[in-house]
């Protein structure tokens, strides 16, 4: 082997290395995909539209219906709109993990769920011109009517741990912030007593 050849597999290989968590999480975002397809196909191939079977009578159903909107059947008829946004977004979300851009274990599982429930969908969306949606939970009456499947719950998933994330980022400002606001009170009240 020549050292050219030598230098560029430890190139490779101390990427592998530092891209371990990555790497990881888009392997399993990658089964995730497997697994929105496949229990969309078996759908498609053994149930009639519309057609319904009670996993869980009146909590939880398999329905099969075509979603040619977002998540939850929201933004009906305007396919193009998500086939777009969903390219970019996965494609970026995919070249910051890959480039390493994404600090945190917490937000690269989270980019990861999103990236899975993304292509998932959207390879429904290229290929059939709409989304297999077949997860009916029936348990909550009236306040719950939507019909989804595995991709949106991954995006809906990565969507909390980003809020999440965000949530408790923002409280550890608050706490770093809180004893610089308290010393410039009592600063403040130095200056006024003589």
């Amino acid at each position: 082997m020549t050292e050219k050849n030598s230098f560029n597999m430890q190139g490779a290989v101390r990427w592998l290395r530092q891209r371990k968590v990555e790497l990881t999480a888009l392997s399993v975002a990658a089964i995730l995909v497997v697994i929105d397809q496949v229990t969309k196909v078996l759908i498609a191939s053994n149930f009639r539209l519309f057609e319904t079977y009670p996993v869980i009578e009146n909590v939880l159903h398999l329905t099969y219906i075509h979603n040619d909107g977002a998540v939850f059947g929201s933004l009906s008829g305007k396919p193009y709109i998500f086939n777009t946004v969903t390219v970019i977004v996965v494609a970026i979300a995919l070249a910051l993990m890959l480039l390493g851009k994404i600090k945190g274990n917490w937000l690269k599982w989270t980019t990861a769920l999103i990236i899975s429930g993304g292509a998932g969908n959207m390879i429904d969306r290229f290929r059939l011109g709409y989304v297999i949606d077949f997860i009916d939970v029936r348990c909550f009456g009236k306040l719950w009517v939507w019909i989804f499947n595995i991709a949106d719950c991954c995006v809906v998933i990565g969507c909390m741990m980003l809020i999440i994330y965000f949530v408790i980022d923002m409280i550890k400002d608050y706490k770093r912030q809180k004893p610089d606001k308290v010393k410039t009170t009592e600063q403040e009240g130095d200056n006024v007593n003589p």
